[in-house]
């Protein structure tokens, strides 16, 4: 409540391993309290619990952002079969995924998929076209040869400005209240993305998370109105 009090679009929730983990029961909780509190339209994805076959391609998530904060499952390198499980039981909106998951899989998915990238070279957004042709949101994270994300190290901005040209992206990697306005002045991203930059040893600090939105807000510009 106090995110979405705070001005947050999207709320994410993390099942994969992490200190961040939460169990499904945590988060079914956690989005009953939210959204019985809170007038919100219920998302109609196109995937039929039956077998969990999805029915059509996948919704683009910049094509289904609703006006009230939604909720985004967190995932890595996990099942077809568990990510949909917690779809449907924490009435998630979206899934994003932090690992190698495939364009493929992300099309089979049949929800809005969030999909986090780490380009190293510019040669590497072709791999970003895939995952865009598959209908993903691209995620710009911070390249670790050890870690799928949430390092808190800064990204290579230069890199994600000429990829936010060619596509939609969110902008994670490092941000801070105290830089995400560069940031998003630099890149012009689609949003942005924080997490170790708004905690305090370890827990979430709701004055950090006030003082990132007003940032954001006093600086974002039109990237949402560059789509393909």
């Amino acid at each position: 409540m106090a995110a979405w009090e705070a001005g947050v679009d999207l709320i994410g929730l993390v099942f994969a391993p992490s200190r961040r983990k939460i169990t499904l029961e945590q988060g079914a909780r956690i989005v009953t309290i939210v959204k019985d509190r809170i007038p919100m339209p219920d998302q109609k994805y196109p995937f039929q619990m039956i077998g969990l076959e999805p029915a059509r391609p996948m919704t683009r998530p910049w094509e289904t952002m609703p006006s009230t904060p939604a909720f985004v499952g967190v995932f890595v390198n996990q099942s077809y079969d568990e990510i949909m499980r917690t779809v449907e039981s924490c009435r998630l909106d979206y899934v994003q995924l932090h690992g190698d998951e495939t364009p493929e899989f992300c099309r089979q998915l049949g929800v809005p998929v969030i999909k986090a990238v780490r380009p190293v070279e510019p040669q590497d957004a072709a791999e970003c076209k895939e995952y865009v042709s598959a209908g993903a949101l691209l995620l710009f994270d911070t390249y670790a040869a050890d870690s799928y994300g949430g390092t808190g190290v800064l990204g290579n901005w230069a890199l994600a400005a000429e990829l936010a040209q060619l596509y939609p992206l969110i902008l994670a990697g490092g941000l801070d209240p105290e830089n995400v306005a560069a940031a998003i002045r630099i890149v012009q991203p689609w949003g942005v993305d924080v997490s170790s930059g708004v905690e305090t040893f370890g827990s979430k600090d709701l004055e950090k998370i006030r003082s990132f939105l007003q940032a954001v807000h006093s600086t974002a510009g039109p990237a949402h109105d560059r789509l393909p």
